[in-house]
């Protein structure tokens, strides 16, 4: 370049640096931008976050299994026992008294206990 025209060139720099209004907050605006533009971010992140971790978790919580209800009929109930003595645990096979169907720790029977064995059916009859 030429000396003339690198003359020119700075008169017309210093010409339009002169008319130019001096910005005293220039960086403070700057820093605010960058503060707003951060924060954006960092909401659309979170938001972004927060919709996969929704959109992950959704099908497992639409689609679980259900539990069952429970039955509309009540479960059976046991059937009483038809020993008449509930002390004594079944049939008595060798310590029945042959006559009475009394064996010992026993209550004295009303009635001899014709189940007890077979030799008190066959003194009964």
């Amino acid at each position: 370049m030429s000396t003339s025209l690198d003359e020119t060139l700075r008169t017309a720099v210093r010409d339009l640096a002169a008319d130019a209004a001096p910005a005293p907050d220039l960086a403070l605006r700057a820093l605010g931008q960058g503060r707003r533009l951060r924060r954006r971010r960092r909401v659309t992140t979170a938001a972004a976050t927060v919709v996969a971790v929704i959109a992950v978790i959704l099908p497992f919580v639409l689609l679980r299994p259900r539990p069952t209800p429970p039955p509309a009929t009540p479960p059976p109930t046991p059937t009483p026992r038809s020993d008449p003595n509930p002390a004594r645990p079944g049939p008595i096979s060798r310590w029945c008294c042959p006559a009475t169907g009394w064996s010992p720790g026993d209550r004295w029977p009303a009635a001899p206990a014709r189940e007890c064995c077979s030799t008190a059916a066959a003194v009964d009859t």
